[in-house]
């Protein structure tokens, strides 16, 4: 799940997606799951590309936002071939170490930037549970700032509460009100990152979070 989207993922998956997007897992307990995980600040490719190329690389994440790419064949061989050349790079920032990792990384975003180009937009039939699902995050997505009720969703999707709420827990793996707490908890990370002149009053009112005292030690517990 990332943000207001349903994925049944598989081997060879490549998501791309913004770091502050709500988004977890939901595991079988019997399955093995593997992924590797590659964080980048957008900036760094002006330093090492031409502005148009820079632009170019970055232009997937913010045209397709959260995106799907499921590799096979050769392309999926030279991706993983090009993950483990990068985490088999030494760590310690000695000699031209840093600028090797880096030339690894934008080689990365240069073979995402092509297939993104290469990759059809058109969408996967949704199976019908997962498209009910996703009705629900969408409604929550854009309601999540207000009172919601179980009731109030369960309406909106057309569904049954007892429904909702066994199906939202059998695809997600967690509730449907502990999703919306985690996206206004998400959204208000946000905020308090982006306009740190915000109290945290004001952020709790803004993202419809109950206002409660807390201490300073306390919130940057949760900040963490």
């Amino acid at each position: 799940m990332i943000g207001d989207r349903i994925y049944v993922l598989k081997p060879g998956d490549l998501l791309l997606m913004n770091g502050l997007t709500l988004h977890c897992p939901h595991v079988h307990p019997d399955a093995r799951y593997v992924r590797s995980i590659v964080h980048f600040i957008p900036g760094f490719l002006e330093q090492w590309l031409h502005p148009a190329v820079s632009a170019a690389v970055l232009s997937p994440f913010k045209q397709l936002s959260n995106y799907r790419l499921t590799l096979s064949g050769e392309d999926r061989a030279e991706f993983e071939r090009m993950l483990a050349d990068l985490s088999r790079m030494p760590t310690k920032n000695r000699g031209l170490g840093p600028e090797r990792r880096t030339l690894r990384l934008v080689e990365i975003m240069l073979f995402v930037s092509e297939l993104c180009r290469q990759a059809a937009r058109e969408q996967d039939a949704v199976p019908e549970k997962e498209r009910h699902v996703q009705q629900v995050i969408t409604f929550v997505e854009q309601n999540y700032m207000n009172n919601l009720t179980l009731s109030e969703i369960a309406g909106a999707a057309h569904l049954s509460k007892p429904y909702l709420s066994a199906l939202f827990k059998e695809v997600t793996g967690t509730t449907v009100l502990k999703y919306v707490y985690s996206r206004r908890i998400n959204q208000a990370k946000i905020l308090l990152w982006l306009q740190p002149g915000l109290t945290v009053t004001e952020v709790c009112r803004t993202v419809g979070l109950c206002i409660w005292p807390i201490s300073a030690a306390c919130l940057r517990k949760w900040w963490e």
